[in-house]
């Protein structure tokens, strides 16, 4: 009888520890697929407001491509997340021109870029 209890305690231990996991797990990917979304939305939006949009996107995944072998990668990282987020906070909910909110949508894009490769 007690081995029956013992294997049974810890049946439910693993399935609690394995449920706590999974839910810590979903919670993440919940956010890093909303950080893909929004970055894939940016681009696409990069897509429609310029003509030679291809070329302003290739500049930002080499620009990304070229930290991966950068020793201070993750500090590069985290000054370009700051400084986009001071941007994208001080023009935030603010009327602004089509140049600009262009312009921001570029910003808002290096941004998610770069929360992404932290989070990585």
């Amino acid at each position: 009888m007690k081995k029956i209890i013992i294997l049974v305690l810890i049946i439910l231990s693993s399935f609690s520890i394995s449920t706590f996991t999974y839910a810590e797990t979903t919670k993440t990917s919940n956010a890093m697929f909303k950080l893909y979304k929004k970055a894939i939305l940016t681009r696409s939006q990069i897509k429609k407001d310029y003509i030679d949009w291809e070329k302003i996107n290739s500049k930002i995944e080499k620009y990304f491509i070229n930290l991966y072998f950068k020793t201070d990668r993750v500090k590069r990282l985290k000054e370009i997340e700051k400084k986009m987020w001071d941007i994208i906070k001080k023009y935030e909910g603010k009327k602004l021109t089509i140049k600009q909110e262009k312009s921001l949508n570029i910003i808002k894009n290096i941004y998610y870029r770069a929360v992404i490769d932290l989070e990585k």
